[in-house]
């Protein structure tokens, strides 16, 4: 749906870029002091010459109940630079209707000039519009664009200091490679850092990582208190054929556990057996072992998937699950069954099995679930899925019919209908739910919305009628303005 979606793509058009300001120095603060209840909630913004483009989300949503109608409003407005990135974000509500505002919160993005996202500061304005909550993360890279430094902070209180950051440095080779990374975590007013973590990458003459440690400083006194060791074989085409791991838990050269994965491939490189076991005391006895095996056609594509887990040495097993796929003559997925038997004494406990078939166009037709849940054989709930598309190939009605206990009959319909305009945008959506298909529905969900002379979304209204009684018990309405900047004024943008 595409206004369901509409803020997340939004393309912004314009001119300049933002900076990023200290927490105390550059809050957003709303002006409520000519707030009524049929006006506005609105934020002020920067001025519009470090805007290049707005978008404004007005959002009213009412609920009924037995004590009547409850109403809210919230403003979200949106900025976006030249590039598209959004700069700032201001969100405002109003969660009684009374014409006060409730809650604000701004967020704010810097770039660099290649576009990258070298800041993020988040703050949450109190009842007397100071910052009482604020989140930063930066991100800086080196000359060849490797991500070099992250930071993590938190002001839990507004007063303008960070209580915690956490910092995570990395160091690259002279190939990119990552060859270090180091994360520290500190909170004031502690002037040591409350834990320290440092992995290391080494490399083969083929760049291949063959060997990763992690030390572990939980006290951050300097001492390793916890020491992970892996090291990685490959064969000759790259593949990696076995993984072995080692834990020193006290750092004093003592292994306390270890563990392996071995990984077997076909001639097309294509794993077909991995094994992994694992010796949780380092006694030299296996305690865990899992043995997974596949199976493809002859275009790559997986048949089968057996797993296997016990808690001793093979073979004695505890568990098993089988994934089996199937295939149309164009490739596409046309079956999917997975079968797990919980105690391993060769009958299935539950199976889940998936079917699709497919129109010329590659789109879905029918979908079909079916869930068993007792080992009888029979499937105990089953729901199936018919769709149906216009000549442009949109969606215009999905049918749901559910057997809720697999006695073969239909217990509930839903039916899903879509319409659009001439552009292919939704302009409705319905969701009517019924025991009789042929019958009228005993629930009712509807979505509906506009768009403007340009393919802008106008307004969206979504309504939910438990009853189908014609009368909503809750509605959920959305308005969106759409402003370039060079038209930006204090009241297109919600002051």
């Amino acid at each position: 749906m595409r206004w369901l979606l509409a803020v997340t793509l939004l393309i912004g058009l314009g001119c300049s870029s933002n900076t990023t300001s200290p927490v105390s120095d550059d809050a957003v603060v709303l002006d409520d002091s000519s707030a009524t209840a049929d006006s506005e909630v609105g934020a002020e913004t920067p001025p519009s010459e470090e805007s290049c483009f707005l978008m404004q989300e007005v959002v009213k949503i009412e609920e009924k109940g037995p004590e009547g109608a409850n109403k809210s409003r919230e403003v979200r407005t949106y900025t976006y630079d030249e590039e598209g990135n959004e700069t700032l974000y201001l969100y405002s509500s109003d969660e009684d209707f009374d014409g006060e505002i409730d809650s604000v919160v701004s967020r704010k993005n810097d770039y660099d000039e290649e576009g990258r996202n070298i800041s993020f500061l988040t703050e949450r304005l109190g009842d007397d519009d100071i910052v009482d909550h604020a989140l930063l993360e930066t991100w800086a890279y080196n000359a060849a664009g490797d991500l070099t430094e992250t930071s993590d902070r938190e002001d839990g209180d507004g007063d303008g200091v960070w209580e915690r950051n956490k910092t995570t440095t990395n160091t690259y080779d002279t190939e990119g490679r990552l060859t270090e990374e180091r994360v520290e975590m500190l909170a004031h007013p502690s002037p040591d850092a409350l834990y320290r973590h440092k992995t290391s990458h080494t490399y083969d003459s083929k760049g291949h990582a063959i060997e990763t440690a992690v030390e572990e400083d939980e006290k951050s006194d300097g001492s390793i208190d916890a020491l992970r060791l892996t090291k990685r074989t490959f064969n000759d085409a790259g593949l990696e054929v076995l993984v072995t791991w080692e834990e020193d838990k006290g750092s004093d050269g003592t292994i306390d556990k270890r563990g392996q994965t071995s990984n077997t491939y076909n001639d097309a490189g294509l794993e077909v057996l991995v094994i992994s076991e694992h010796d949780e005391n380092a006694d030299g006895t296996i305690d865990g072992r899992s043995q997974i095996s596949s199976t493809y056609n002859d275009d790559g594509q997986l048949l089968t998937e057996d797993t296997f887990t016990g808690n001793e040495e093979a073979p004695i097993w505890n568990y098993r699950r089988l994934i089996e796929k199937s295939y149309d003559t164009y490739g596409n997925l046309s079956g999917w069954t997975i079968s797990t038997d919980s105690d391993n004494d060769g009958a299935w406990n539950q199976v889940l099995a998936r079917t699709w078939t497919y129109n010329a166009q590659g789109q879905i037709l029918k979908e079909y679930e079916g869930h068993e849940f007792d080992g009888d054989g029979k499937m105990d709930r089953a729901e199936t899925t018919f769709y149906t598309y216009d000549e442009d190939g949109n969606e215009t009605e999905i049918l749901l019919e559910i057997d809720k206990d697999g006695d073969g009959i239909i217990d509930v319909f839903q039916r899903t209908t879509t319409v659009y305009n001439a552009a292919g945008d939704i302009t409705s959506m319905t969701v009517e739910s019924l025991t009789d298909l042929a019958g009228v529905p005993y629930q009712l969900v509807r979505s509906f919305g506009t768009y403007d002379e340009d393919g802008n979304l106008d307004w969206v209204t979504f309504e939910m009628d438990m009853d189908a009684d014609g009368n909503p018990e809750m509605s959920y309405t959305e308005t969106f303005t759409w402003i370039p900047c060079a038209n930006a004024t204090d009241e297109t943008a919600g002051i």
